[in-house]
């Protein structure tokens, strides 16, 4: 995936996850963001992004 948004000039990547996976996500080069809240059921949910390189 980051190979196809490198070649499509895609800089970064926005993305929220269930608390249970930001130390995977933060493990590949991800940073932390704040929080956003869930369209599911209101409850706030972690952001991160992740720079493409």
């Amino acid at each position: 995936m980051t190979d196809w948004c490198y070649n499509n000039k895609i800089q970064r990547i926005d993305f929220v996850t269930s608390e249970p996976a930001v130390s995977f996500y933060t493990g590949l080069g991800a940073v932390l963001n704040g929080t956003a809240v869930s369209s599911v059921d209101g409850r706030e949910i972690p952001k991160l992004y992740y720079v493409i390189k």
